[in-house]
């Protein structure tokens, strides 16, 4: 038997989606429904992806949660999500987020709403944010600030001197 109603329109993709999702009828212990949206990560591999929402909800005890999933070949590398947040029982519109970095072994990155007990929720303003890219003209910085934690390492290690540093520096360089 169905046990939800999603509606919804757009995608976190293009522009701003909204989903609403209902539970029909009495449900059994632990019922869940879940929009979800997978893409390959090729992209955006060590970036920093945010996926926000506005979610409210009514009679929902058990609430609503974003979630995400880094996929590798193996499984699951990361798999954030907001289940201890504060969208259960009967709320106003609440801002939601998690952020993940993207790993470089990562193939895929799923991600979406999720929806546990009855009640009802809804969740606009759902958007998926990836953070630029490290550029050449952040690089600079980057590497500033890697060369001053190696010479303070470099300087305060206990045994500094039995460390081969050059490759050390060449480790963690590449």
């Amino acid at each position: 038997p169905t046990l939800y109603q999603i509606d919804g329109d757009s995608t976190p993709l293009n522009s701003p989606a909204t989903f609403r999702v209902r539970a029909l009828r009495d449900l059994p212990p632990k019922s869940w429904a879940a929009f979800s949206v997978a893409i390959k990560a090729d992209t955006l591999v060590y970036r920093y992806v945010t996926l926000s929402a506005e979610i409210k909800a009514t009679d929902a005890p058990q609430g609503a949660s974003l979630w995400a999933i880094v996929a590798g070949v193996n499984g699951a590398i990361a798999a954030p999500d907001t289940r201890d947040g504060p969208v259960r029982g009967t709320t106003e519109w609440t801002p939601v987020q998690l952020k993940v970095r993207i790993d470089p072994r990562a193939k895929n990155l799923g991600f979406g709403l999720r929806f546990d007990g009855g009640g009802m929720i809804e969740a606009r303003n759902v958007r998926l944010i990836a953070a630029p890219p490290i550029t050449a003209s952040t690089a600079p910085a980057a590497q500033l600030y890697l060369d001053s934690t190696i010479r303070l390492v470099r300087a305060r290690a206990y045994w500094s001197d039995t460390i081969a540093w050059s490759e050390v520096n060449t480790q963690v360089q590449a």
